[in-house]
């Protein structure tokens, strides 16, 4: 795997030694990391790509549960709140309130999806041209989704969500540090 192939020092070389034609075991994951010209190692080592790749998907994954936690809190809310304007029913009706909890879970929904085809992708193997880009977008999308449906969480919980003996304050610090 890709974790034992990096331990081995023999495995990943300079980026200069590759492009002097010494040859090198490619770890699994670093495999599409390769530009259009000729087929060499973009600027870094695979060392240091696959750090980044490391890096950013594991940021990605952690921006996406705090939104997960807070879509769960919310939803969660909901039926417990009341409005005046709807007769004392629970907000949970309110079509603006389902309007921004859809909003939320679409969010969610093309995190994952992104999550899953580029960490799958990256632990296949797959040859990309463009890994840097793949990697910085994920990580760019699914931190400014995640803070957008913490955003909308604080938004329908109201001014209690900014206390901090509310479950949803720190979560909003957390998320905001990502942007």
């Amino acid at each position: 795997d890709l974790a034992d192939a990096l331990a081995k020092p023999e495995t990943v070389r300079r980026y200069g030694e590759y492009r002097r034609g010494v040859e090198v075991d490619v770890p699994a994951g670093c495999a599409g990391v390769v530009d259009a010209h000729g087929g060499e190692i973009v600027g870094a080592d695979l060392f240091h790509v696959a750090i980044f790749a490391w890096a950013l998907t594991d940021f990605a994954a952690v921006y996406d549960g705090i939104a997960r936690r807070a879509f769960e809190l919310t939803v969660e809310a909901m039926p417990t709140k009341t409005s005046i304007a709807l007769g004392g029913a629970s907000m949970a009706h309110h079509p603006e309130v389902q309007h921004v909890v859809a909003e939320m879970r679409m969010a969610l929904d093309a995190n994952e999806a992104m999550l899953i085809k580029v960490a799958t992708d990256w632990a296949s193997g797959v040859a990309h041209e463009d890994w840097p880009v793949r990697l910085l977008a994920l990580r760019h999308r699914v931190i400014n989704e995640s803070f957008g449906v913490v955003d909308r969480a604080l938004d329908l919980s109201g001014g209690a969500a900014a206390f901090k003996r509310n479950r949803l304050e720190p979560l909003f610090r957390d998320a905001r540090k990502g942007r």
